[in-house]
């Protein structure tokens, strides 16, 4: 069973869920752009290991604000995304679950932990470590700003104008799930003036202090940039969760759970049942 829903009250926050209520629950977070949809077939074959393993297991996947069919808010920083977690942690009355994020999703689910380790039982971060990195979507966020997406009449349209200045397919395609038609013509479900004021907050780490001392595993694509263990990045995760595991998926990029999804899968289902969720 999968369903896309809203939390009561005024956040509204929009998350879909996988498998049975009274089952081990995992909250994942995406990554920048990305939306509960992407993780779709993962949290399908998580339900599914769950099954074939005679346990059940409960996976929501939400909409982080600004992204997807969530809200968009005044200002959007780790401390806002964190909030954000924390209320649908308790608006669904989600018992310590896992919690795992990807890319900004990732550093979310730091700071969230850091900050309410008594939530959560243990922490899953996907290719990211807690760091600043320079610039790498100032580009995208142009493209994006730049597309006059209300004039557009179809998706290939849309298509072809971001490929003038975005010449990769998948990251289009990827980028278009986020392309809503309406009666007046088409949209974006992402809040792309919000990312892009909020861009320098969202590649920057202020929380150099924040500590977690739970169960932690780093799970990392090995032809990704975004940890590089020349760079001190496995040390910065250490600093973060003294017992953090890091796991390298070799030929994978920055999206380790599309590029390498079996190896993904068969790490993640290791972590999870040497936790005893599966």
């Amino acid at each position: 069973m999968e369903n896309r829903t809203y939390l009561d009250g005024p956040s509204k926050i929009a998350y879909r869920t996988y498998g049975v209520p009274d089952g081990s629950p995992v909250l994942i977070l995406h990554g920048l752009f990305g939306m509960a949809d992407n993780w779709h077939t993962i949290a399908g074959k998580l339900v599914q290991a769950a099954r074939d393993n005679g346990s059940d297991i409960y996976v929501v996947v939400m909409d982080l604000p600004d992204h997807g069919f969530s809200p968009w808010v005044d200002e959007l920083n780790y401390r806002v995304l964190a909030d954000a977690v924390v209320l649908t942690i308790r608006g669904l009355g989600l018992v310590r679950p896992v919690l795992m994020g990807h890319s900004m999703g990732g550093k979310t689910a730091m700071l969230t932990a850091a900050l309410n380790p008594q939530l959560i039982s243990g922490l899953i971060v996907v290719d990211i470590a807690p760091r600043a990195y320079p610039d790498g979507h100032s580009g995208i966020i142009q493209a994006l700003e730049e597309l006059p997406v209300s004039q557009l009449e179809t998706r290939q349209a849309a298509d072809a104008a971001l490929a003038k200045s975005l010449p990769s397919a998948v990251l289009r395609s990827f980028l278009l799930k986020n392309l809503r038609q309406e009666e007046a013509g088409y949209s974006w479900l992402f809040n792309i003036q919000g990312i892009s004021q909020g861009y320098s907050e969202l590649r920057s780490w202020h929380h150099t202090d924040a500590r977690y001392d739970g169960p932690m595993e780093v799970i990392a694509g090995a032809e990704s940039d975004y940890i590089q263990p020349a760079r001190g990045d496995i040390e910065l995760i250490q600093q973060y969760c003294s017992d953090a595991g890091v796991t390298m998926i070799n030929g994978a990029g920055h999206w380790v759970h599309s590029h390498k999804r079996e190896e993904f899968l068969r790490v993640l289902t290791e972590i999870l049942s040497k936790w005893h969720i599966l």
